[in-house]
C-alpha cells in the first residue's frame, strides 16, 4: 500500500475518516510488495512455509500478544467472502478484473493468524480452481493478488484484496454462493463463507450484507489512493 504524503491526500484520509499512519496503521511500499510476494508464493512454497513470514509482515511487531505460527485453531478461521466484478474502468488501474472484501470472525490472540490463513489458503484455492478448469493454462497468467487493504480490530478483521485472472474461481462461487440482488448491491455481487456448509453465516452474511457493503465501499475508496 502506498501513503502519498501530501495535503490533498491527508485531507481525502481525513474525509473518509482513514486513520494518518502512525504505531497501528502502515501504508508502506517495501510492507506491500513483501505482502504480495508471499501471497502470491503459495501454490509453489505452501502455506505453512510462508505463514509465519506473512503474519508478521502483516502486523509487524505484533508478538507475543497475536499467534503468528500455524496451528490448528489457526487453519479454522470463519469467514464471509464477497466477490465483485470491477467495472472496465477500474480494471486497468487496478491491474485486476475482481475485488474480494472479507470479514473474519475472531478476536486476539488469532487475528493476525486467521487473516494470514485467509489469504494463503483463498489465493491457494483460486488458482487450484484455475488450473484444474483449464489444463491448457498459461503459467504467467494464474490468479494473483494486485493489492490489498485490511483492518485488524478487537473483534472481527476485514479487508479487501483485488485479483487478476479470478474468473474460474468467481465462476465456481457464483455457482455455488449466495447471489444479492441490486436492491441490496451491484449486480453480480455474490457472497459465499467459510466453511461453506455454515448455514447460519450464511444467512448472518444476507441479513448484514449492508453493513458488509458499507465497509467494502470504504475499503474501495480508499484503494484509490493508499
Amino acid at each position: 500500500m502506498r501513503d502519498p504524503r501530501t495535503r490533498g491526500a491527508s485531507r481525502r484520509r481525513q474525509l473518509l475518516h482513514i486513520p494518518e499512519e502512525g504505531d497501528n496503521v502502515t501504508y508502506t511500499n517495501s510492507q506491500r510488495r513483501v505482502i504480495l510476494t508471499l501471497v502470491n508464493s503459495v501454490f509453489d512454497d505452501g502455506h505453512r512455509a510462508l505463514f509465519s513470514r506473512l503474519a508478521m509482515a502483516l502486523a509487524p511487531g505484533c508478538e507475543p500478544a497475536y499467534v503468528t505460527h500455524p496451528t490448528p485453531q489457526a487453519f479454522r478461521p470463519r469467514v464471509v467472502f464477497v466477490w465483485r466484478p470491477l467495472p472496465a474502468a477500474e480494471q486497468s488501474l487496478l491491474r485486476a478484473q475482481h475485488s474480494v472484501f472479507f470479514s473474519i470472525d475472531t478476536t486476539p490472540p488469532l487475528s493476525v493468524a486467521h487473516l494470514t490463513f485467509t489469504l494463503l489458503h483463498f489465493t491457494y484455492t483460486a488458482i487450484q480452481t484455475h488450473v484444474t478448469a483449464d489444463y491448457n493454462f498459461d503459467p504467467r497468467r494464474l490468479p494473483r493478488m494486485t493489492h490489498l487493504a485490511y483492518h485488524i480490530t478487537p473483534g472481527p478483521v476485514y479487508g479487501i484484496a483485488y485479483f487478476d485472472n479470478l474468473h474460474h474461481a468467481f465462476a465456481d462461487a457464483s455457482a455455488q454462493g449466495l447471489q444479492l440482488t441490486p436492491n441490496h448491491a451491484r449486480p453480480l455481487t455474490v457472497i459465499t463463507t467459510w466453511p461453506p456448509d455454515v448455514h447460519e453465516l450464511l444467512l448472518w452474511a444476507h441479513y448484514h450484507s449492508w453493513r458488509l457493503m458499507t465497509r467494502c465501499n470504504r475499503l474501495c475508496r480508499m484503494m484509490t489512493f493508499v
